[in-house]
Formats: structure tokens, sequence, C-alpha cells
């Protein structure tokens, strides 16, 4: 079966673009990694693109692993060799190659967590009590609502920059925040990926396709 067999429509427009990055905005069920799929399928078929250049990730383990299974069986040469898996275990692989772990003095053991009512819980919650008192931080609710902000490297909106705060409160509760991950041998998961960020590490792959339950993306270098 060539990669375009019954394809029609949307679906055929992205499968079959050339463009560098594609972001498609789309409910559940409604084909994004069927399309994805077939894409890949066009960039080994028709481009002889390396499949173990090719990455596709995604964020929940359950879709990770469905995903994996799926490319394998498309029938394409080669295709068992495409790296597929979540978006935060592929920047942890990338963190542990080039040793960012011991750069940084950090310990990779993720800190276990659960959010209930907009307020973290289980490991988080003595971190919560211990960097209350430490500054103008606001209720747990609202240091919740830093560690995020945190975890997205202070880019609260869409069009913020990512990287260091720029609010004093901020910066205060930034280092607070990593002196208690560091002395307590832990990382937020939410870290993984703005570390692969500030660092600028890059994986070697040349085609990345990203979905989440909202939307796919397509963006390559």
């Amino acid at each position: 079966m060539s990669w375009d067999t019954g394809l029609t429509g949307e679906h055929l427009v992205i499968a079959a673009s050339n463009a560098s990055r594609i972001r498609v905005m789309a409910g559940p069920g409604t084909g994004k990694s069927f399309a994805m799929k077939r894409r890949i399928a066009r960039l080994i078929e028709e481009d002889s693109v390396d499949p173990r250049r090719i990455l596709a990730v995604t964020f929940t383990r359950t879709a990770a692993r469905d995903l994996e299974r799926e490319l394998q069986q498309m029938g394409v040469d080669g295709c068992e060799n495409i790296s597929a898996g979540t978006l935060h275990s592929f920047c942890f692989k990338l963190l542990m190659r080039n040793e960012v772990f011991a750069f940084l003095g950090r310990v990779p053991r993720g800190i276990m967590t659960f959010n209930k009512k907009g307020v973290s819980g289980f490991e988080v919650e003595p971190l919560l009590a211990d960097l209350q008192p430490l500054g103008d931080f606001g209720a747990k609710r609202e240091m919740t609502k830093r560690i995020r902000a945190f975890e997205a490297d202070w880019a609260r909106l869409q069009n913020d920059q990512p990287g260091w705060p720029v609010n004093p409160v901020d910066q205060q509760f930034h280092i607070l925040l990593t002196s208690w991950l560091q002395f307590h041998k832990g990382m937020l998961v939410g870290e993984l990926v703005p570390e692969v960020l500030d660092m600028n590490i890059h994986g070697s792959v040349d085609h990345c396709l990203f979905i989440s339950p909202e939307v796919v993306e397509y963006t390559f270098s």
C-alpha cells in the first residue's frame, strides 16, 4: 500500500506537504495520528529519509506505546527503527546523553505529585510548606501556579519568551525552589523540557512530529 492510498482532503494535504512546520488544530478522532503516520510513510518511501532520524512524540505514555505499535505495523521498510515516545522521555534521554544533570548538580529523580483543587500535593506538599515562610509567594494555590510557571521556564502566556524570571518575587522563588530540589535530590518532571531548551541541546533527528490531544505539529530541520 502506497503512503497516499485512500488519502483525501486535509489528510492528503498534511501528508503531502513539504512545509518545514505544519500546525493542525483538530479535536479527538479527526485523524491527526492517521495523517502523521502517512506523512512518515511518505518521508521513508519517497524522500528516502533514514527512519532512525525520525522522531514521533506525544504527551502520555499510553499514547506513545500505541503510536509506536502503529508505526511499526505500517508495513514500511525500516519503520521499526522510528523513535517514538513522550516529549519528556525524549528530553530526559538528551539530558542524560549530554551529562547535563551532573553539570547542574541535579539528581534525575522525579518528584511525585498530584493536583487537588489547584494545589499540588504528596512530595510537593512539604516543598510548599518549606518555601512559604521564606518569601511573599502567596497561598499554596498561588505557589502551585508559580511552580507551573517555573516548569514552563516562566512563560505564563503563549506570547511570553521563556527564560529567567523578571519579577523579583519569581526570581527569589526560582532560587529557593531549585535549592530545595537539589537538597532533596529530586526534579520536577516539567523541568526536563526547559532544561533542554536552556542548554540548547539538539537530538540527532531531522524530522520531528509532535502530537497532542488537540494539535499536531510537524517541525523539520
